[in-house]
Parts: structure tokens; sequence; C-alpha cells
């Protein structure tokens, strides 16, 4: 989140950009680089899932007024209450075992090292800090993160096991399967 706009960088096959999603009011401007304009179905899927903007924020509210202490938090957050998602599922797995016993900032750097070493960069500036697009299940599952020293070994072996699953079809995540 930079300036309270979303960024983040998208993939489709070889192709890659710096997607940027920003409030406006009471709705959301999805802007995307012309070189991923043959994957917008895909990227406003995407967006749709990552805000909850299939959710119908009045009928949340009515059920969740009928819980004292829910309507009162709910009185206190103001209407249109959503359930955040996740832009990549994969990627999201992979922060959710990179996050056990250790403090969110503190995955989220190692999630950040394992896109830097291990991703595909992106032909941005140097001053970009989105310049990394994180690495495949395929490419993950071939690493021994631990041997990296990102993380202790359990942990990696972890990563390494879903990735291999992922990879390989037996745990499928996507609808989208070509963005990641």
């Amino acid at each position: 989140i930079r300036d309270g706009v979303y960024c983040r960088v998208v993939a489709a096959g070889d192709t890659a950009g710096i997607v940027t999603i920003q409030p406006n009011h009471n709705a959301l401007i999805l802007h995307v680089p012309s070189i991923l304009s043959g994957e917008l179905a895909g990227l406003v899927e995407r967006a749709r899932r990552l805000f909850d903007l299939r959710a119908d924020p009045a009928e949340i509210e009515t059920d969740l007024a009928h819980d004292p202490m829910l309507a009162a938090a709910l009185d206190r957050i103001g209407p249109g209450l959503r359930v955040p998602g996740a832009w990549d599922r994969y990627e999201t797995g992979v922060r959710a075992i990179l996050g056990q016993q250790v403090s969110v900032i503190s995955a989220t750097t190692t999630a950040g090292k394992i896109a830097q070493r291990f991703g595909n960069p992106l032909p941005v500036p140097e001053d970009e800090p989105l310049r990394w697009h994180f690495p495949s299940p395929e490419r993950l599952a071939e690493i021994d993160l631990a041997e990296a020293r990102l993380m202790p070994r359990q942990r990696a072996r972890a990563i390494q096991a879903f990735s291999r699953a992922v990879a390989d079809g037996s745990l499928p995540l996507e609808t989208w399967p070509n963005l990641s």
C-alpha cells in the first residue's frame, strides 16, 4: 500500500507489470499497464476477490446486527464491512506458512527476500520498490529454503511440500491460472 493505493506485481506468462487499485469515493479504480490489457477480465476478477466486491454489505450488516457485540462493533466501524481476500492464493499460502510462530513483519520481510532471491525481476527503475514477481510454485518446489538460510528447516519443508502440491495440481488453488 502506497499513499492509500494497493500496488502489486502481476505476471501472465512471460509478461509482468505493476497493477494498482485506488479508492475513489464509493468505488475502486483498477489501473492496468497496457502490456497486461489482454488479462483484464482476470485482473478484474482478482480485484473483486481481494476486496470482497461481490458481497452485499447491507446483508452482512443485517446478519451481524442480530448479535449484540457485533452490532456494537458495526456501529463503530460503519457501513460497508467486507472480508478481505487474497490476490494470489498460492502466495497467500506461502505467507501463511511463513507467519507461523513469527511476527507479521518478520513473515513479510522473509516473503520479500524470497521474491528478491527466487522471483523474476521486472524491468523497472532501481528506486521502484516493487521490482520482483513472487516465484511460482514450480520454482519454490525445487528450492531448499533452509539451505538459503531464510527460515527454519521445518518451515522450509512445509513451503516446499505446499509448492509441490500446487505445482503438480494435487492442490488446485486458482480459478484464473494464467495470472499470478
